[in-house]
């Protein structure tokens, strides 16, 4: 066994006493966390002769031993010199009387531990003669190394005092660089002594010897309840910590935690108190920031279960009136349109809150080129023209005369005016105004988006772009009070910034892009104009559908069907892989957390057959992180598609395997 312990201490030994090995090995067992040597001795006579061999920190000793009991190994010990201050547990198996103990404590022990033995109240006694024991060893190596200093030089009292004089001063020093302030009290409760750091922090100097001295720098509130615990604490001995508002000496108001413990001299008699105060305004104002963080969690998921809850209600009215009048071709088609529109919704809240998550996470990859400012406003503004006519607005545009460009993401730029414009909306009375103004300010681009609808009090123009914040709960028209907050990390990953403004309530308000300008490109890197692509063309391929959501299964084949495909579908995974080798399909959707077996388990046994060799398996889930992905191609998944999957998007895929084989291929 190493003499080091794992924290750099030097290990002691402590000896454990018994004349039954299995109590032995109880008591290592139970002292093993203690990191310390631990030695064994099966008689009073074996513990002696350890004791004379080794320097022995703490001896357990059991009361019932044959031959010498532990009373009578006590006394022995404490006969010794060099063990008059040995720490003797003494670990009896019956109920001891004062007597009992009395007589313990006359033969020399000094503690008792009564069977059954409680673990954590054993390893705390030993720990803490341990921790005695080792403090006592390093008094007594820093005495003899004083004495040697002091046999060294003279032995004068003038050099004794000089060196009290030093060490006063070694601790002044200590106590004026500390990052606590640290001050010092008689036993009257008089202050004697503050650290630099105090009068620094205060900027008060309390009048020598006065009864709780800082009292006239703590806020007036805090004052009885400070002082009262103090004085309790100060007559019961007791260590304390308060935490109370204290005065700078600039006139503010700092929340500090204030710790003292009592000072003992080596007699016993009660010295006063020696204590620290440090400012903890910080942590208090972390600690507020969790709490509103976690309010406002739990605000979220009230509001996201709200706007969950809002699209899935006329989808349900659709599906019963539909199962009551599902044959008027009129009532059809409305019906799908609605169901769409909410489809559509719920799939931009789910897209939105991913996108909050990638920019937080930093993992949000902008596909950055030189465009065109025109372009992009026409972008979004084409995809909130719908929402700005149902409200029966009045659009204005302006454009500047010249072409004006930047470099950015086109897609995500788009999507922050988009969302600008879908608040304009939202929070403007029917028939209100809304005006986008796009032009050159500073040699920056600025992009204004005006309305005339509700405003915004001052209080929360900063506070409107931060996460799942909105301005009024009770005006409000829905949604997770995420968009905002979207429009600002998305202009910032572009090197922008973006301003809200409004002179309250009802007043409108106004919000303002800035975005760095770049030259022109040159005219031969101009983008050639785009044909639109061809329809596709996807020939009948034999299809396996696997997914333990029935419905999704039932209703993905079906819109394979109806496209031409000849599909299966399966429910489990292993009844994927069965239905696999039986059909041979050329492509395989597996949906990947399927139970008894997984997509990615499905994939891998599907793959170990020849004729799956040339297959196509997509992958289908509700994750669509970059790690899931990543996950889906190195199981061998040609696509990853996150549900709800786009039907358009599946085609393309599909197509995409037309390019790359022939269509007779693709039918084995």
């Amino acid at each position: 066994m190493s003499d080091a312990a794992a924290d750099g201490k030097e290990r002691v030994n402590i000896l454990l006493v018994d004349d039954q090995p299995a109590k032995l090995l109880s008591y290592e067992a139970i002292l093993a966390p203690l990191d310390e040597n631990l030695l064994q001795a099966h008689s009073a006579k074996e513990a002696l002769e350890c004791l004379l061999r080794a320097e022995i920190a703490v001896v357990l000793v059991d009361v019932c031993m044959p031959e010498l009991d532990g009373f009578e190994l006590a006394a022995l010990i404490r006969q010794h010199p060099r063990f008059q201050k040995t720490a003797i547990i003494l670990v009896s198996a019956v109920l001891m009387a004062d007597m009992d103990r009395l007589k313990g404590y006359a033969s020399g022990a000094t503690d008792y531990v009564a069977v059954p033995v409680v673990p954590e109240v054993l390893r705390a006694k030993v720990a803490v003669f341990v921790d005695l024991y080792r403090k006592t060893r390093q008094l007594e190596r820093l005495n003899r190394e004083l004495e040697q200093r002091v046999a060294e030089r003279t032995g004068d009292l003038e050099a004794s005092l000089l060196r009290l004089q030093e060490s006063e001063q070694r601790f002044r020093n200590m106590a004026d660089t500390a990052p606590a302030m640290l001050w010092i009290t008689d036993t009257a409760a008089r202050y004697s002594f503050f650290s630099h750091g105090w009068y620094e922090f205060t900027g008060f100097v309390p009048q020598p010897g006065s009864e709780y001295a800082r009292l006239e720098a703590v806020h007036a509130e805090d004052q009885d309840g400070t002082r009262d615990a103090f004085l309790a604490a100060h007559g019961r001995r007791e260590p304390f910590q308060l935490y109370y508002r204290l005065r700078r000496a600039e006139g503010d108001f700092r929340w500090v935690v204030d710790a003292g413990r009592p000072r003992f001299a080596e007699s016993g008699e009660f010295l006063g108190y020696i204590g620290s105060v440090i400012d903890i305004t910080e942590r208090r104002r972390a600690e507020v920031r969790l709490q509103e963080a976690d309010r406002r969690k739990d605000e979220f998921l009230a509001l996201l279960a709200h706007e969950l809850r809002n699209p899935l209600a006329p989808i349900r009215n659709i599906l019963e009136i539909l199962r009551l009048n599902g044959d008027d071709a009129r009532v059809l088609g409305e019906g799908l349109d609605v169901m769409e529109r909410q489809l559509r919704h719920l799939v931009r809240l789910v897209d939105d809150l991913l996108d909050v998550s990638r920019i937080s996470q930093g993992k949000l990859t902008l596909r950055c080129e030189r465009l065109r400012l025109r372009a992009v406003l026409e972008a979004a503004l084409e995809a909130s023209r719908p929402a700005l006519e149902a409200a029966g607005h009045q659009l204005s545009v302006s454009f500047p005369e010249e072409d004006l460009y930047l470099d950015g993401d086109q897609v995500r730029l788009s999507q922050a005016l988009g969302n600008l414009l879908s608040n304009a909306a939202k929070y403007t009375p029917r028939g209100g105004c809304i005006a986008v103004q796009a032009g050159l300010e500073d040699g920056a681009v600025m992009i204004r988006v005006r309305d005339t609808g509700i405003g915004i009090p001052p209080e929360m123009l900063e506070r409107v772009f931060d996460l799942f914040t909105q301005v009024e709960r009770e005006r409000s028209q829905g949604g997770l009070g995420i968009g905002l907050t979207l429009v600002r990390r998305i202009v910032e990953l572009h090197g922008g910034s973006v301003q809200a403004r409004s002179a309250g309530r009802d007043q409108g308000s106004e919000f303002v892009i800035r975005l760095p300008r770049v030259a022109a490109p040159p005219v031969d890197t101009a983008e050639p104009l785009r044909s639109a692509p061809p329809p596709l063309q996807v020939p009948a391929l034999r299809m396996l559908v696997a997914d333990d959501n029935r419905d999704a299964a039932d209703s993905l084949s079906a819109l394979l069907q109806l496209s031409g495909n000849e599909v299966q579908t399966a429910y489990d995974g292993r009844e994927a892989v069965a239905l696999a080798n039986a059909f041979r399909p050329r492509v395989i959707f597996l949906d990947l957390g399927m139970p008894q077996l997984t997509g990615y388990d499905a994939a891998c046994q599907i793959r170990k057959q020849p004729w799956a060799q040339d297959a196509v398996l997509v992958a289908l889930s509700g994750w669509g992180r970059e790690e899931d992905r990543r996950r889906s191609r190195e199981a061998g998944f040609a696509a990853h598609l996150t549900k709800p999957v786009d039907f358009a998007t599946m085609l393309a895929l599909l197509q995409e395997l037309v390019r790359r084989e022939k269509p007779t291929e693709l039918r084995r």
